[in-house]
């Protein structure tokens, strides 16, 4: 089966541009380094590694080029969240709308500093980009915890029920 020519050169970049070496990831992955070669080759269109493989390899390098490349084809974007370790706590719902207002007011400053002169030049578009990074970042974790309330919620009726 043959994949795209996008996720094609995802897969080379995952390979071949991360800071972990062909024979690091042939020894994690337990494949040989000539078959990772393959797999980076964007012009080797019979060899495609297994799901299983793809996975332990994003996880390995830690670049998502193939993830990112896999959403866009069906609409959706992937978009980094911030690393939590499983001892921390979930993000309280009041925490996220702190932090998205907090992004919001940022947002405006910059926009509004960016325009004094009439124009937005590379840099000013780059702190903007970053900052609307973040906020969707900040919407994605009130996401989650709107989510964790409800679910808490609903285990408390079904307890109460019982």
């Amino acid at each position: 089966m043959a994949v795209s020519r996008e996720l094609q050169i995802a897969l080379h970049k995952l390979i071949r541009e991360s800071d972990v070496s062909t024979e690091e990831i042939a020894n994690y992955t337990g494949t040989h380094n000539n078959t990772v070669l393959n797999y980076a080759n964007k012009n080797m269109e019979s060899h495609v590694p297994s799901l299983a493989w793809l996975e332990q390899v994003t996880k390995l390098t830690g670049n998502p080029a193939v993830i990112k490349v896999m959403a866009h084809d069906i609409g959706f974007m992937c978009l980094p969240a911030p690393k939590c370790g499983e001892s921390e706590r979930q993000v309280s719902v009041l925490e996220s709308l702190l932090q998205i207002n907090i992004g919001n007011g940022q947002i405006n400053q910059g926009v509004h500093d960016a325009l004094a002169d009439g124009r937005i030049t590379p840099n000013e578009l780059d702190l903007l980009v970053t900052v609307l990074d973040q906020v969707e970042t900040n919407l994605h974790q009130l996401r989650n915890s709107l989510e964790a309330q409800c679910k808490q919620f609903s285990s408390s009726l079904q307890t109460n029920k019982a």
